[in-house]
Formats: C-alpha cells, sequence, structure tokens
C-alpha cells in the first residue's frame, strides 16, 4: 500500500516518464495501444492502491483490475475495476494521437454498456466510465439517457489532463484512491443530485419512450408510414405489421449485442449507403432473407414468412431513421447487459 505521498511521488515519476515519450508516443508507427495501458494506465491506478495483477486473488469475484474479454463485434469496454463484488467503473483506453475531446464516440461504447447496467442488481450497476488515453483523463457519469455521443461532454464530470494528476493530485487520490472508493468517494461525481432526480431514466423506461413516444417513436413512425403506402390496411393490421417488424429488429439487436450472431443490421445499412438509386423498399426486401435465414436458427414464429404481412412497402428513409439507432454507434442500450426479462416488460 502507498501513502498519500509516496503515491504523489510515484505518480509524478510516471507524468514525467510520459511526458518525456509524449512525442514519440504520438508519431511512432510502433507505439501500440495496448503499451499506453501497460506503462501508464495501469501504473496509475497501482500507485492509487489498486491491485491491478490481482495479486493473490483467487476467486474471480474478488478480482480488482479486470481486461474485459473482446468478442467478434468489440463490445465491451477495455477495462473493469470492481471492488468486494461491486463493479465501480469501466475504463476505455485509447491511444495519444487522438484528440479524446473531439472523438466522444470513443466513450461512446463504454457509455452505453454502462448505462445499459442501470436496471441490473445494485453490485452489477455501472454508473461510471473513464475515457483515457493518460494524457487525457475523461470521467462520466453514465446514468443518464443520452441520445449520441455528439452531447456525451454534457456529462464529463472531470476533464483532466496529465499535468492534473500532480496539480490536481489532492482530488484524485479523493476520488480514486482505492480505500477512499470502497467508502463511497465516487458518488461525489455524480453531475448533481437534482440533476439526477429530473433526468435519470432507467433504460427500459427510455428503450420504451424511443419506441413509443408519440412524436419520435419508432412505433408511430413505422406506422405513419406503413398507413401513406397502403391505406386500404386496417389499423389493427398495421399495428400487427409494425409490431412484427419491430420485434425482428429488436430480436437481431439482442443476438448481436449478446455475440451470437453478426451485426446484419449494421452489414445491411452500409450495404444500402452503396447503392445510388435505390428502389423504395429495397431495404425490407434485403432484411427478408435475413429473416429467413434466421428463421431456420430459431424456434418460434418471430422469423416466420407471414406473406400477409411481408408484403407491405416501408419507405427506405423511415426505415433507415429506425434502424440507425440500433446501429452500435448509436445505439445507447446493449443487450448483452439489459436483463433479458425486461425485453417482456418493453414491448
Amino acid at each position: 500500500m502507498y501513502t498519500k505521498e509516496e503515491s504523489r511521488e510515484k505518480i509524478k515519476e510516471l507524468t514525467e516518464s510520459f511526458e518525456a515519450k509524449l512525442d514519440f508516443i504520438k508519431t511512432s508507427k510502433e507505439y501500440k495501444e495496448a503499451q499506453i495501458g501497460d506503462e501508464f494506465i495501469k501504473p496509475l491506478f497501482k500507485y492509487l492502491n489498486w491491485n491491478i495483477s490481482n495479486e493473490g486473488i483467487v476467486s474471480p469475484h474478488e478480482r480488482e483490475f479486470i481486461v474485459q474479454a473482446q468478442g467478434r463485434n468489440r463490445k465491451e469496454p477495455d477495462y473493469l475495476l470492481q471492488l468486494e463484488n461491486k463493479r465501480r467503473f469501466y475504463i476505455e483506453a485509447k491511444h495519444t494521437k487522438y484528440d479524446l475531446q473531439k472523438r466522444t464516440d470513443y466513450i461512446w461504447q463504454a457509455y452505453s454498456y454502462s448505462y445499459s447496467t442501470q436496471t441490473r442488481p445494485e453490485y452489477e450497476k455501472v454508473d461510471f466510465a473513464l475515457l483515457t488515453d493518460f494524457e487525457e483523463f475523461r470521467f462520466f457519469d453514465c446514468t443518464f439517457p443520452v441520445k449520441n455521443h455528439e452531447t456525451l461532454n454534457n456529462y464529463c464530470v472531470l476533464d483532466w489532463t496529465y499535468i492534473d494528476y500532480i496539480k490536481n493530485f489532492d482530488k484524485l487520490w479523493e476520488y480514486f484512491e482505492r480505500e477512499n472508493v470502497r467508502n463511497g468517494s465516487l458518488e461525489k461525481l455524480y453531475i448533481s443530485e437534482k440533476k439526477i432526480k429530473e433526468n435519470r431514466i432507467p433504460p427500459d423506461k427510455a428503450f420504451l419512450k424511443d419506441l413509443d413516444d408519440e412524436k419520435n417513436g419508432w412505433r408511430i413512425k413505422l406506422a405513419k408510414d406503413v398507413k401513406k403506402y397502403h391505406p386500404e390496411f386496417s389499423a389493427e393490421f398495421i399495428t400487427q405489421t409494425v409490431q412484427l417488424i419491430l420485434d425482428r429488429f429488436i430480436f437481431i439487436k439482442v443476438l448481436v449485442d449478446r455475440e451470437i450472431e453478426e451485426d446484419y443490421i449494421e452489414k445491411i445499412v452500409n450495404k444500402i449507403k452503396s447503392i445510388k438509386n435505390k428502389e423504395e423498399g429495397i431495404i425490407y426486401d434485403e432484411f427478408k432473407e435475413i429473416f429467413e435465414q434466421l428463421d431456420k436458427t430459431y424456434n418460434g414464429s418471430i422469423f416466420t414468412k407471414r406473406p400477409e404481412l411481408d408484403a407491405v412497402i416501408v419507405s427506405n428513409k423511415i426505415l433507415l431513421d429506425v434502424l440507425k439507432d440500433f446501429l452500435p454507434q448509436n445505439s445507447r442500450y446493449n443487450f448483452k447487459v439489459i436483463p433479458i426479462e425486461i425485453l417482456g416488460t418493453i414491448y
């Protein structure tokens, strides 16, 4: 264990070493992102008394500094810090060649993962995420429903550079030293109690709003569009059609987030972007082949052919508008960590 003064001295040496190498790190093609984590980010937390090597720990539940497994869809943040089987915050580590103030898309992954834990049991919830390349240290409150990464800077509660590790060392120690975190120091970093009460919405309720909002909800957009192309359809038939479309897309997103299937939504959206003259309804037609393929794998009726429902025309513009919210760079939900039973209450 380091005393506060020992920690200050060690971190001072670490920042001086970083500063001496900074130009080389930024310009060298040989200096990799993982090296920044190993040489600077991990030692920073080591000097704040975290057991970054998990030395002497037998049970995986007692590990403090967890290097996250990376699946084929690269969904999880790089590191997770936990203490006494309570998850504290995620770390998304980047190379110093990037400007992290401008590249909020880099924290989006950690944000969506953190936000999606808000309906889980208390010990599994993760309220904060750190975006850092050691040169910058940006700590975010992830308990709010954020529509897209461009507004994430509003939820950055600490925005430091490596100079602040010493300049603001008292705060660094107060908030992030292991024993202080154990005693609840991170609770001081919520944006504000008043703002929390006004704006914090759990992911299940936020998802329901995205689904059913009277102005911009996915359901109302699709229903109006189907009605435009098929004025002869009854309200009940349109409701069934829209429900089937959404059920299928949501199920695909669950499969993708849980790394069971490839991201068909992103794949088709990217494919459609490259087609100049798009026939109306072509996007949904592309998905019909995917639905047929998935029907062979998954039991149940969700992907089964429904000729009377599948024959509808859905405009490319509206479908793309809905689907963009399902893309990993835009979606604030990650169904790998949202409890599956919540889906039953959502739609």
